[in-house]
């Protein structure tokens, strides 16, 4: 659902950007309801594409207590002016410079093959980034912001792109600088992302340019978490 935007009462909408599929009838609202309500078993509720709940599954045999982990020899390399959440799980050859951020109950694991994280880019939460040596580095720009939930293969991300929470990126795929991934799109391996441009759906395709006015907000939003990530240094350190 893009920003802003106004979802009638009464219909079904579906798709990537989201469009009114059919109206909603009184009987399928009053089952949901149940559902809510009384713990009904609705696929339309309970089948859902979560997280893992344990995070044992990324974590190396006996590489210590987290968040940092290393793996095959390798330990990650974060700048000082970088924050990791303690719920996090970094693994291997990993870096991530200045005024970045990995947040609570993210993945990122480089096994035999490089994760680069730029400056003032952040991971959000729940968030998986794995590659090994077969299948090639994740390097991600400057300025970035890698939303909720994304998952990511080895790929490239330019400066300024952001990531739509939910969104799934293959091995190959590289995003251009200032380009953004709608969220929950599924970007196939292999896929250029022009730069400036939107891509939604799945698969993705090109939906139209990025406006001025959304490539500001979204690096405000940006800010946002460069802001976060130093107060909970300063936390740290208290």
């Amino acid at each position: 659902v893009p920003p802003g935007k106004k979802l009638d009462g009464g219909w079904l909408y579906d798709g990537n950007p989201a469009r009114p599929v059919r109206e909603v009838s009184s009987n399928e609202l009053n089952q949901l309801r149940s559902a809510l309500l009384d713990g009904g078993d609705n696929h339309t509720v309970c089948d859902a594409d979560l997280p893992p709940l344990d995070m044992k599954s990324f974590i190396p045999f006996s590489a210590g207590n987290g968040p940092l982990y290393s793996l095959r020899g390798t330990y990650p390399v974060i700048d000082v002016e970088g924050y990791v959440a303690p719920t996090a799980v970094v693994a291997g050859n990993v870096m991530a410079a200045a005024g970045t951020s990995v947040w609570f109950s993210t993945v990122m694991r480089g096994d035999g093959a490089p994760i680069s994280l730029g400056e003032r880019s952040n991971v959000q939460d729940n968030s998986i980034l794995t590659t090994d040596a077969s299948r090639g580095s994740i390097c991600i720009g400057a300025d970035v912001t890698i939303g909720h939930n994304v998952r990511m293969g080895a790929c490239v991300v330019g400066d300024q792109c952001l990531i739509g929470m939910g969104a799934q990126l293959g091995d190959g795929v590289v995003v251009e600088d200032g380009a953004l991934v709608g969220a929950r799109a599924y970007v196939e391996p292999g896929t250029v992302v022009k730069a400036g441009y939107i891509w939604a759906g799945r698969p993705a395709t090109e939906f139209r340019p990025v406006k001025p006015e959304e490539h500001q907000f979204f690096q405000r939003g940006k800010e946002v978490y460069v802001g976060y990530t130093a107060a909970y240094l300063a936390e740290q350190a208290a």
